[in-house]
């Protein structure tokens, strides 16, 4: 069992990676972010504001980084980490848009969406 000092210890130090690591998403991406999707606006971890957090969307399925958020707050905003989080070319979406998409078979579940309004859009006509 961890004593009071040391789970001090990794809180201070998760506070100063996520400190880091918004100002290295703002730089990135934008300072007031928006679903990549419906535009709604959203907002990083522990940064004021009324906007939804940001959910980091795998546009393709990652064994390196399963839980973006559980990720980065562990780790320092380093060089190498950087490198490693730009390599996978997240998504910013809104909880809703986020839970929409399937990140597994994405392509096949585009495919069938696409067919699905071509053919409402053939039967418009």
């Amino acid at each position: 069992m961890m004593n009071h000092r040391r789970l001090q210890y990794l809180k201070q130090r998760r506070v100063q990676y996520l400190k880091q690591w918004v100002a290295f998403f703002t730089e990135s991406y934008s300072a007031h972010p928006t679903c990549q999707l419906c535009n709604r606006p959203l907002k990083y971890n522990n940064t004021p504001g009324n906007a939804e957090p940001v959910h980091f969307d795998h546009r393709q399925p990652s064994e390196i980084i399963a839980k973006p958020y559980g990720w980065y707050k562990c780790r320092p905003c380093n060089d190498k980490n950087k490198a490693i989080w730009k390599q996978h070319n997240f998504g910013l979406l809104c909880g809703r848009c986020n839970t929409f998409i399937p990140t597994k078979n994405r392509q096949i579940w585009k495919d069938k969406l696409c067919a699905y309004i071509d053919a409402h859009n053939k039967e418009a006509l």
